[in-house]
């Protein structure tokens, strides 16, 4: 009981879509214009009959069944998100935490931007090495960033998706399989070279004559997060020279595409060890986006399963962090891979069209139809249920 072990992942994206040709039109730009400056393809927002809370739970409750856990089984929730609910009191993490029956747990909100899904990983983590007892939590987060973006500014308008991933974490290593969390650490840089308020967003209660909303000094973000991939990987215990020869995966957040491809030029990283698959297909969901890069490319098997994989992050705040996941047993297994079956091919279904088949070529189209759907969503969604 000395580790801690993902059991599971899943989450869910906004279900409004917007694509680059819609994003072009709206700000007289060309869909190329548009990809070569961010390379997303579309965008997915939060509906008006969805919300972080509700999406969430829904994720939380079907990862807790798909591994027979109960809720009273949970021993806490470590969260994180933007300052984006209707409330900033009570705080997304707890609100979450009420919703499912939760009671008498350790229900912590940690962090905020692009860094804040490890920043609450590290810190259930942290928790589990020292509990003295078998232990479940879960790690929530999401965000709904429309509602603090300048709709006008390009710069953010094509960018920022909206969604949120849930995982399930245990010290219990003999029942499943997953990823041990080998190493873990997120730090604040504080460096001279960037100011701490190059991602800003004003307290709406001190500047009452405005409604504020998020500032970025993009320029400098940029010359920043080109060059902190050193940074990343030490928080992952590890270095540049011994990842690129150890040939193992990097899963970073998403920033932009241009950002990507500038840090495999400047690391000389090659494109077989680097997940940059994120901000084309979804766009880049902030806190969520590690989590959303890991069930996507673990889905589609972008990396060797048998290899230790990294997460990696930088964001607001001049955070920093990373992670090293080992294989432990059969990591695919963390994915909630019988939810797109049975949401569209129910069991029972299945079982009426295997008894009134005549003969195999009576079920054949029946099953042909069903692997071509499932792996369309695979690909169009890495997470849906």
């Amino acid at each position: 009981m000395n580790k801690a072990l993902i059991i599971g992942l899943t989450g869910r994206l906004g279900s409004k879509v917007v694509t680059v040709a819609d994003i072009a039109t709206q700000f007289g730009k060309t869909p190329a214009e548009i990809q070569k400056k961010s390379g997303i393809t579309k965008l997915h927002f939060l509906a008006d009959n969805e919300d972080m809370i509700g999406i969430t739970v829904a994720c939380a409750k079907r990862l807790l069944y798909h591994n027979n856990i109960r809720i009273d089984q949970i021993d806490g929730i470590f969260g994180s998100s933007n300052p984006t609910m209707k409330t900033l009191i009570p705080t997304y993490t707890l609100q979450v935490a009420k919703r499912l029956g939760l009671k008498n747990v350790i229900a912590d909100h940690i962090g905020l931007g692009c860094c804040g899904g490890l920043q609450a990983l590290r810190n259930a983590h942290n928790q589990l090495l020292v509990d003295h007892k078998i232990s479940y939590y879960l790690v929530v987060v999401a965000d709904h960033s429309s509602r603090i973006l300048d709709k006008e500014n390009l710069a953010t308008s094509v960018l920022f998706s909206e969604g949120c991933t849930v995982l399930l974490l245990t010290n219990e290593e003999t029942l499943y399989d997953g990823y041990h969390i080998h190493t873990i650490h997120t730090k604040s840089l504080l460096t001279d070279e960037l100011s701490l308020e190059s991602i800003r967003l004003k307290n709406p209660y001190v500047y009452r004559d405005e409604l504020p909303l998020l500032e970025m000094d993009g320029p400098a973000i940029y010359k920043f997060g080109i060059t902190v991939l050193d940074h990343i990987l030490a928080c992952a215990g590890t270095s540049v020279a011994d990842f690129k020869s150890m040939h193992n995966y990097l899963i970073p957040h998403q920033p932009n595409l241009r950002m990507l491809h500038a840090i495999m030029k400047n690391y000389d990283i090659p494109e077989q060890q680097i997940y940059i698959d994120g901000i084309k297909t979804i766009g880049n969901t902030s806190g969520p986006a590690v989590f959303f890069g890991l069930y996507d490319a673990l889905s589609r098997g972008l990396f060797n399963v048998n290899h230790p994989i990294i997460l990696g992050a930088f964001g607001a705040e001049l955070q920093v962090g990373g992670a090293t996941l080992w294989p432990h047993r059969n990591p695919r297994k963390i994915i909630v891979w019988k939810t797109l079956f049975v949401r569209y091919y129910p069991i029972s279904a299945m079982r009426r069209q295997i008894k009134w088949a005549t003969s195999i070529m009576g079920i054949m189209p029946y099953i042909v139809k069903m692997h071509v759907l499932l792996h369309w969503h695979r690909l169009e969604y890495p997470i849906i249920y």
